[in-house]
Order: C-alpha cells, then structure tokens, then sequence
C-alpha cells in the first residue's frame, strides 16, 4: 500500500524539504540530537514505505520544535503545510 519514493522529482522535493529544515533549525550545526533526528526522518522516507505513522511523526517532532522555540511559529506553519502538501502528493508537488 505504501511504496518508497521512487520519482526522482519526489526524491528532490523530498529532500528539498529536509535540508530546507534542516538549514533552519540548526544554522551554526549545534543541535546535534535535532540533526539526527532529521536524518533519521529523511531516511525513513526515503527509503522505507512511509505510513501514516510517519507523517504523525513528523508533525509531533515539528510541533517539538516550535514548543522548543527552534522554528518560529510562522516557520513551523510553513514545515506544516509542506509536509502536508507533500505527503498528500507524494512529494510530486511541494
């Protein structure tokens, strides 16, 4: 039911999303546990079948973020709807 990323414009889109994260949250590389973590998240949906659960996931650690004052709440609104929009497309339009 679920399948790995295959197209190669999902795959950048897909990536896209975690460097443009990835850049924001953790500009000067200090945050290690929050650059695993995203890693960690880029890898699993890239690579594995991406369930609901994932996307759960995603909106928790991005929630956590914003409670935790890494992205702003306009940020986080923004990370939101991307992953929204890219899961709801399978990252073909972000």
């Amino acid at each position: 039911m679920y399948a790995p990323l295959t197209h190669p414009l999902a795959i950048d889109n897909a990536q896209q999303f975690f460097n443009d994260l990835m850049t924001l949250a953790d500009p000067e590389y200090i945050l290690f546990r929050v650059r695993h973590h995203v890693e960690a998240f880029r890898i699993q949906s890239l690579t594995e079948r991406a369930p609901p659960s994932l996307y759960n996931q995603l909106i928790g650690f991005l929630d956590g973020l914003i409670a935790g004052e890494v992205l702003s709440p306009e940020h986080g609104r923004e990370f939101h709807y991307r992953l929204i929009k890219g899961f709801e497309s399978a990252w073909m339009n972000t």
